[in-house]
């Protein structure tokens, strides 16, 4: 034990450590572990003490994830609670709004995190999306206008595929050069259509409410990109800082490439 020498004489323990406390033979110093790459607090440990940093993280109430200040949370594990949470305010929320369709919400929150979950994916895929809807409402006016002569069916299908061609061919032009979310909202829009025959009537069409699947689809996409965004900063709170800064070049998706194997490629 280390003594320590003060006007009653010597003593030890720490009620006194602001006495100067003298090396024991034998005894190497702090400067001199430090020298050898030891941190100085490290030879102070018991044998069989885990650092700080390896030491268990605390684990709260939530089903033995790590919660509370001393939480350290994986990437992945801080992007799967995130979802949760994220999409249970979601269908929450949307339960007050009838009008508005949660799964055209999850559709745009996914079409988003596809895209690169990045602020250009954000821009890209929200535009895109809503280019679709508006592709694919002008297909739905042009038949009930009776634009292609015949069948509604042949009308339908001639009128799909020159929006497909515009919808493809305007890939050209950055803010709608993401096709695979411009046919997220064609399809959601045509979803609503065949699911609801009374909203592909002219007047349903053009009526100028929020059942308009002019406006509810795209609104409904849109609410999507941003929940992309809310998943992430959540996400990026519960992460343990030391892996947040480690990976802050990546952003944090449903799924992190990271997470998963890369797929064996099939022999040529």
């Amino acid at each position: 034990m280390l003594h320590m020498q003060t006007p009653d004489g010597p003593r030890g323990g720490p009620l006194w450590g602001s006495q100067t406390v003298p090396h024991s033979p034998g005894v190497a110093s702090d400067e001199h572990y430090q020298s050898l790459g030891i941190p100085s607090d490290e030879h102070r440990r018991s044998p069989g003490v885990p650092s700080e940093e390896h030491r268990p993280a605390h684990r709260g109430p939530l089903w033995g994830i790590p919660f509370g200040p001393s939480a350290r949370l994986t990437p992945l594990a801080a992007g799967a609670l995130a979802a949760a949470i994220v999409a249970g305010a979601t269908v929450w929320t949307f339960a007050q709004f009838p009008t508005l369709l949660v799964w055209a919400a999850f559709l745009g929150w996914a079409s988003y995190d596809q895209s690169g979950a990045d602020r250009r994916a954000l821009i890209s895929s929200s535009a895109c999306a809503v280019f679709g809807v508006v592709m694919a409402w002008l297909v739905a006016v042009a038949v009930q206008l009776h634009v292609v002569p015949g069948p509604s069916s042949i009308a339908s299908a001639v009128d799909a595929g020159v929006a497909s061609f515009a919808i493809v061919y305007a890939s050209r032009w950055f803010p709608l050069s993401n096709v695979p979310a411009s046919f997220c909202g064609f399809a959601s829009t045509f979803a609503v259509l065949m699911l609801a025959p009374a909203a592909s009537t002219l007047n349903a069409l053009t009526s100028a409410s929020v059942s308009n699947v002019l406006v509810c689809v795209p609104v409904s996409l849109l609410i999507g990109s941003v929940l992309g965004v809310i998943h992430q900063r959540v996400a990026s709170q519960l992460t343990d800082h030391r892996l947040r800064a480690r990976s802050a070049a990546k952003p944090i998706r449903l799924t992190p490439p990271d997470s998963q194997p890369a797929a064996a490629l099939p022999p040529a």
